[in-house]
């Protein structure tokens, strides 16, 4: 197994991007492995910082949680849902049961609404949901 020699000048370079950088992106830069970059850190006493973009996103959430769904936020957002998920966690965020009940009910008057549509022009329905052809096209 090949011994790293850490320089002086890669210590600097580590010590003033890690917090910021990727270990892969570092490593590339080092001519090192991934993994011996973690643990010079580790030995440094190094640690990763918050960037400035997740601090931005998760305010956003923190916005949108009371009156979106978390699939909704990742839609808006452009993350994952399981981001979103994580985000609510660490931020402690809970919805009151009016924000429960009001976000449930906009999200099924929006599934009638597409299964009503699909219904009008002759596509099959996505979801088990049961409309009345006759209600749509006004007909009594």
């Amino acid at each position: 197994m090949k011994k790293t020699i850490w320089t002086d000048d890669s210590i600097a370079y580590l010590k003033e991007n890690y917090p910021h950088t990727t270990d892969t992106a570092i490593a590339q830069h080092l001519c090192v492995n991934r993994k011996t970059v973690s643990l010079k850190a580790k030995e440094l006493g190094l640690e990763k910082g918050i960037r400035p973009e997740w601090l931005d996103l998760a305010e956003r959430v923190r916005e949108l949680h009371g009156s979106h769904s978390n699939a909704e936020i990742a839609a808006i957002t452009g993350i994952s849902s399981r981001s979103v998920s994580r985000i609510v966690a660490v931020l402690c965020l809970r919805r009151t049961k009016k924000e429960e009940q009001s976000i449930r009910s906009r999200i099924r008057q929006d599934i009638m609404k597409r299964e009503k549509r699909r219904v009008i022009f002759g596509l099959p329905p996505i979801t088990r949901i049961k409309v009345q052809p006759s209600a749509i096209a006004g007909k009594p």
